[in-house]
């Protein structure tokens, strides 16, 4: 191992003070020997063969990058003992002023804007973080935000078997995506990597709390929307790119705007969808900015569900079938709503629901989807005493065959019993799945 050392001379280079230490490297300030210049210099303290190949690594990763929010490589020596790279010198990171963007939202926004177009780069270059965290994230002293730390950068279709299985566990675990754990978790890690990490900083940049376990408590419903999607378990139901994670926050940002319509803005994508539909296509990002405005004004009960009640049931029927990822909060939170709210409509509007819910039901394999329509069903017909929507629900009840669709539709019942007492005398014990029994016996000893 070898180490400079404060006061060191070298390549027109005097070494000031430390600034912060990695697996493999160390980041020192320097100033040019004339003192007229200061910068950051990075080396590799280790000098075995696997540790300077990764450094090099590290290095060709970045050099030819051109973008304002990428660290730029400003002088390399790449054969001195130890190598070494200089880069421009970061006045502070995003993790040391977390405190203050968890109450300057519209600055942390900013930053994981930067961050993302910075990452996109990368991603075009070929190339993979997979060590994105706020502490990777510098503001340099002229205010540009950029991407570091680059030591875990992965040439997407290059990188050697050799490399990655020396470093099968790599990143700061509580950022890594759940593809990091497997074996050879460094071979499974790509773009879809970087927005998992991507979707946990914006987290932290934004609440100030530590992403180990992610609560939307003080999150906005629209930006929480985006972070579920970013963090999906499975890469595939993530974001396809850094792109479109991009553009979800400025939709989620223009939904902030005061002078922001989100009717009109509504208006014009079940427009544009209907446009499509006739000619049998729909796009799937026109489905994304629907749920992102419907999220995004998901406080007001009224205005939620007349913009919902807008979008065509082909549309809804194709979502949960082919993007029931997507779709599946925006079915809970209209499910939470209609409980809430579904005494203040009209009793007619019970037919309206359950109709509509019932059409996803059936087009649905989502079994969290169909429990959320289920129980808006349910609440509707109840608390609107409306039995054409009861009928409804009975016949979905009559249906059930499949044991995992029973055990849910047991759960249901079991939570919201107060409503089922009212309507389970109208199915007979015997109509039922053998599993939905119990539930049904005990609506019968209870009694309204």
């Amino acid at each position: 191992m070898l180490h400079y050392v404060e006061d060191d001379h070298f390549d027109n280079y005097h070494i000031i003070e430390p600034l912060g230490e990695g697996g493999m490297g160390v980041v020192y300030k320097v100033t040019t020997s004339d003192e007229q210049n200061e910068y950051a210099l990075k080396y590799c303290k280790y000098m075995d063969e696997g540790s300077l190949r990764r450094f090099k690594r590290e290095v060709r990763a970045i050099r030819n990058i051109d973008h304002g929010n990428v660290m730029k490589i400003i002088n390399m020596n790449l054969e001195h003992s130890p190598p070494y790279y200089v880069m421009g010198l970061a006045s502070y990171s995003a993790y040391d002023v977390l405190d203050e963007l968890a109450i300057n939202h519209e600055r942390a926004i900013e930053i994981f804007l930067d961050v993302c177009k910075g990452v996109q780069a990368l991603h075009n270059a070929g190339q993979c973080h997979r060590d994105i965290k706020p502490q990777n994230i510098m503001v340099m002293e002229n205010g540009t935000v950029v991407v570091s730390d680059f030591g875990l950068v992965k040439f997407v279709e290059r990188d050697s078997t050799v490399l990655t299985k020396t470093m099968a566990l790599i990143g700061t675990e509580i950022y890594m995506a759940p593809e990091q754990f497997l074996p050879e978790g460094a071979r499974n890690a790509d773009a879809k990597t970087d927005i998992y990490q991507l979707g946990k900083t914006l987290y932290q940049l934004y609440t100030g709390k530590f992403p180990a376990l992610l609560s939307d408590e003080g999150v906005p419903a629209g930006l929480w929307y985006i972070i579920q999607k970013a963090v999906r378990q499975n890469p595939k139901e993530r974001f396809d790119n850094v792109a479109e994670l991009i553009d979800s926050i400025h939709d989620f940002k223009a939904s902030l705007d005061p002078q922001h319509n989100p009717e009109k803005a509504f208006s014009l994508v079940i427009q544009e969808i209907n446009d499509k539909l006739r000619n049998n296509v729909y796009e799937k990002r026109n489905i994304e900015t629907l749920v992102l405005l419907l999220m995004s004004v998901s406080n007001d009960d009224e205005f939620f569900l007349q913009l919902f009640d807008q979008i065509p049931i082909t549309l809804l029927q194709a979502a949960v079938s082919d993007m029931s990822d997507d779709v599946e909060p925006l079915l809970w939170k209209y499910s939470e709503i209609i409980e809430r709210y579904i005494k203040q409509k009209h009793f007619g509007y019970a037919e309206v629901v359950a109709n509509k819910m019932d059409e996803l039901y059936r087009y649905s394999n989502n079994l969290s989807i169909k429990q959320a329509a289920l129980e808006s069903i349910l609440c509707a017909a109840v608390d609107l005493n409306r039995f054409k929507a009861m009928n409804v629900f009975n016949s979905i009840l009559i249906r059930v065959s499949a044991q995992e669709e029973a055990l849910m539709v047991t759960d249901v019942l079991r939570k919201h019993m107060t409503r089922y007492q009212y309507v389970y005398s109208q199915v007979s014990k015997g109509q039922l799945h053998v599993m939905l029994h119990p539930v049904w016996e005990l609506a019968n000893k209870i009694k309204v």
